[in-house]
């Protein structure tokens, strides 16, 4: 993600986020492309998930760029719930 407060942890990336309203902490994914966490091991992306997964892609940022103003306002609102938690080091 963009706006994050992230932790380089070997192969993992720890990340706290704003989704909804809330504060979710402690989210992990693979800093190795090419590998996804699995429970707590890091696994190879199959090709036919990677073929799924760049499918689900191009159809989201369809759908995405449809939706773009409104996206760009719940970010703002995120942004700020954000900084005022101390998610973000800077200011908007």
């Amino acid at each position: 993600m963009l706006l994050e407060k992230t932790l380089k942890i070997g192969q993992k990336i720890r990340y706290d986020r704003v989704r909804g309203g809330k504060i979710q902490r402690k989210k992990f994914r693979s800093a190795k492309a090419g590998y996804k966490i699995s429970g707590k091991k890091l696994v190879r992306i199959t090709p036919s998930e990677k073929r799924n997964r760049a499918r689900s892609a191009k159809k989201a940022s369809r759908k995405r760029a449809a939706k773009l103003s409104s996206i760009l306002k719940k970010r703002k609102i995120s942004i700020k719930k954000g900084t005022r938690a101390g998610l973000y080091k800077w200011n908007y």
